[in-house]
């Protein structure tokens, strides 16, 4: 009964212009690496097939599939980055979250927590994360080794991540970078978000990166003017 509703179809998570599949997947696990550098997926075995979503939570900059294991226990304790200061998960959304509406003090109008991610570029799903998963890039419809570990399969984030430090990467929807755990769409120019006032808006794969990353965290502080 548990795999019959693990395959359950939901409509309201599926977006009707994603053109990478909405009938389920798959899941794929790492064999080597950790769950910060997971490497050579592979489908578990017996296989586990899960429902699609089209739709992810907001992480915040920062991405919490990208911690190590001694700092995936509790992700409201900053991970420190050699060379690079402390990464705090500071968005609204995160395994084990404590966060309450009024700790989204950038405002909930101005606070991304839930964006558009087709199947197209990675299968994503509403029934959460499996122990030792990944979310693989797909390239032309096939599967690559390019993964995260499996936060990223109910979860995105904009940018920039003190792990991929000295680079800075903001990667606003529909990204030419096609990370796994971006948002992405099949709509021309952008992609729908849920604020967290409840209105959807449309955002531009052209906006500013710095307003983009302003307007996924909770509490930064970020002044984003119009967007």
């Amino acid at each position: 009964q548990q795999a019959v509703a693990l395959r359950s179809k939901v409509t309201s998570f599926l977006c009707p212009s994603a053109v990478g599949g909405s009938d389920g997947f798959a899941l794929r696990r790492y064999t080597s690496g950790d769950n910060e550098s997971p490497g050579n997926p592979q489908p578990y075995s017996p296989a586990l097939t899960l429902a699609h979503s089209h739709y992810v939570t907001m992480a915040g900059t920062q991405g919490p599939w990208a911690r190590p294991t001694v700092w995936s226990t509790d992700f409201s304790v900053p991970e420190p980055i050699p060379g690079a200061g402390s990464a705090t998960i500071d968005g609204p959304f995160f395994r084990n979250s404590r966060v309450r509406m009024a700790d989204i003090t950038d405002g909930s109008s101005n606070t991304v927590f839930i964006g558009e991610h087709t199947s197209r570029l990675s299968d994503k799903t509403w029934v959460g994360v499996v122990p030792f998963s990944v979310t693989c890039k797909k390239q032309n419809g096939v599967v690559t080794n390019d993964c995260d570990s499996g936060g990223a399969l109910v979860q995105g984030h904009s940018g920039p991540d003190l792990h991929d430090h000295p680079q800075v990467i903001i990667h606003q929807p529909n990204h030419p970078a096609q990370h796994p755990d971006q948002l992405e769409s099949d709509h021309v120019g952008g992609c729908h978000c849920l604020l967290g006032d409840g209105s959807v808006r449309f955002f531009s794969q052209y906006m500013d990166g710095f307003t983009w990353a302003g307007l996924c965290t909770r509490a930064g502080g970020e002044v984003t003017g119009e967007f």
